[in-house]
């Protein structure tokens, strides 16, 4: 899965889009629904911006980044048995 999805969100929060390489976004497939939808990307996404920004305020406190990581499979509660 690339980042793409969150290379769209960066811009409304003032973030380049290069902002997206410092997120590492595992999965081969959207595990909650089969394309047009794709909550599980979207919602994975949403979750990276949310790491990026407690990472900056990590920064801000004590110097260092932090790694972040989202695997698009945990992202799946919504999926219906």
């Amino acid at each position: 899965m690339t980042n793409n999805a969150l290379r769209t969100i960066l811009p409304i929060a003032g973030w380049p889009e290069e902002r997206a390489r410092a997120v590492a976004i595992t999965s081969d497939a959207d595990p909650i629904l089969p394309p047009p939808f794709r909550l599980g990307e979207t919602s994975s996404a949403t979750l990276a911006a949310v790491g990026l920004a407690v990472s900056d305020l990590w920064e801000l406190r004590t110097g260092r980044g932090q790694k972040i990581a989202i695997k698009v499979k945990g992202q799946s509660p919504l999926r219906v048995p």
